[in-house]
């Protein structure tokens, strides 16, 4: 990230280049950001207002299809401590 001492890439940041949905995980002040695919943001969405885990994982797949590997997206949310209270 470029407001990192130790960032050492380009250093301009373009407002208008477009964008990403991103989550900023924060560890000892370190900021570790992880872009999101679009079904990705929606599923942690769902999680977040509520839903049951299996709304959630049926809207991401229906939006991704099979490039949504449900499984292997909660292993990594949960290993990273992005989920970590969520329903069935």
């Amino acid at each position: 990230m470029v407001n990192q001492d130790r960032y050492e890439g380009d250093q301009t940041v373009g407002l208008d280049s477009g964008g990403v949905t991103l989550i900023v995980k924060r560890d000892d002040y370190i900021s570790y950001p992880h872009v999101l695919s679009e079904g990705e943001f929606l599923f942690i969405r769902f999680l977040e207002s509520g839903q049951p885990i299996g709304t959630a994982r049926d809207i991401s797949q229906e939006l991704e299809g099979s490039s949504f590997k449900f499984v292997d997206k909660v292993q990594g949310f949960v290993a990273q401590s992005i989920l970590v209270d969520f329903y069935f």
